[in-house]
């Protein structure tokens, strides 16, 4: 494995490849892509669904072994490849993904969401529960006097979702396909919802 140093240069590097406007002019497939872990193993499920109605239109999943351990800025180092595999593995693929990861809400301006859609060339939307970083003033995300992402709240004292910029995908944008995915009883988009049901059954098998 590369050094933290040669790591963060290569986020650096890939930071400026980050594309922040709309690159798809319809949306009628969106994804949602998850990951688990269980002891040396890891599991990776995407579930793609039509956007109009949240029903599911394809689902893939994929485990391999994992020996490197979790850090948090670096998740692309672990997780990335079994990411490419299975999305390769989609017949369908969606005009948008959603990832349980942030994207350009990151200290280096390239977190999993964009390093994922850089190499898949793919619009990509990162969603966390948790802020890695920055600064939440008025929902607005800042950092480096940069907005960087976006808190929304769906539920009424409920815990915000930050939303950022993976890739091919304007912030504004983000945040409107985000808000439309919601169902009312769950805490996350519908597609990564579905995403993470799959992964959790095929590491129970």
């Amino acid at each position: 494995m590369a050094s933290f140093e040669e790591i963060e240069k290569e986020q650096i590097e890939l930071a400026k490849k980050v594309v922040k406007q709309d690159s798809f002019s319809e949306l009628e497939l969106i994804g949602g892509i998850d990951v688990g872990f269980d002891k040396d193993k890891i599991f990776c499920s995407i579930v793609v669904c039509n956007y109009e109605d949240m029903k599911i239109v394809e689902e893939q999943s994929l485990n391999k072994d994992c020996k490197i351990r979790y850090i948090p800025g670096f998740r692309a180092q672990r997780e990335i490849g079994i990411m490419i595999d299975t999305f390769k593995k989609l017949k369908q693929k969606p005009n948008v993904l959603l990832i349980n990861a942030s994207g350009t809400l990151h200290p280096r301006k390239c977190g999993l969401a964009s390093h994922l859609g850089i190499m898949l060339d793919q619009p990509v939307i990162g969603v966390t529960k948790n802020l890695l970083c920055g600064k939440n003033k008025d929902s607005y995300i800042i950092l480096d006097n940069n907005v960087v992402g976006r808190a929304i709240s769906i539920k009424e004292k409920a815990k915000p979702l930050f939303v950022s910029i993976g890739h091919n995908v304007s912030l504004d944008k983000g945040v409107e396909i985000v808000k439309n995915c919601m169902i009312i009883n769950h805490n996350l988009p519908e597609p990564l919802h579905l995403a993470h049901i799959l992964v959790k059954k095929n590491m129970r098998k």
